[in-house]
C-alpha cells in the first residue's frame, strides 16, 4: 500500500497543475511557451524528458510508461494528460496537426491506463479517453 499511496500523491500533485493548465486553455488564450513549459515542469516531475515525450510515437511512449513490464500508472497517467492538453493547447492556437497528434498519442495511453484506473483513482481515464475521440472527431469532419 505504500507504493500505492506514492503514486497516489505523485498523480494528485501533478493533476491538480495539468488541471489548472487544461482550466486555463479552455477558458481563453494561453501563451504556447507557457503551455509548453508547464508541460516541461509536470512531465520532468515524474522522470520522463518532455522533448521526447511530446514528440515520441505511440510505440516509444508505451516503453517510456513501463516499469518492470508493467505500465507504470502515474507516468502514464501524466503524460496522457501533458499530451491531452498540448492538443488542447495546439487546437486553440489553431494547429490542428499537433493536437491530432498529440491526441491521437495521449489516447493510447488512456487506454493502457484503462484496465487498473479504478485501482488508482484514475476515474477519469475513460472521460479523457471519450473527450479524446469526440475532438479526433470534430477535427477529422471540421
Amino acid at each position: 500500500m505504500p507504493q500505492r499511496d506514492y503514486i497516489l500523491r505523485l498523480i494528485e500533485q501533478m493533476g491538480r497543475a495539468l488541471a489548472e493548465l487544461r482550466r486555463r486553455i479552455l477558458e481563453g488564450p494561453v501563451d504556447p511557451a507557457e503551455v509548453r513549459a508547464e508541460l516541461d515542469r509536470a512531465l520532468q516531475g515524474v522522470g520522463l524528458d518532455a522533448d521526447l515525450a511530446l514528440r515520441a510515437s505511440p510505440e516509444t511512449l508505451e516503453l517510456m510508461i513501463l516499469g518492470g513490464g508493467e505500465v507504470d500508472p502515474t507516468r502514464a497517467w501524466v503524460l496522457a494528460e501533458a499530451l491531452y492538453i498540448q492538443g488542447l493547447g495546439a487546437d486553440a492556437a489553431g494547429d490542428p496537426d499537433t493536437a491530432h497528434g498529440a491526441w491521437i498519442r495521449a489516447l493510447r495511453l488512456y487506454e493502457l491506463i484503462l484496465p487498473s484506473a479504478t485501482f488508482y483513482g484514475l476515474d477519469e481515464a475513460e472521460e479523457r479517453r471519450t473527450d479524446v475521440l469526440a475532438r479526433l472527431q470534430a477535427l477529422d469532419t471540421g
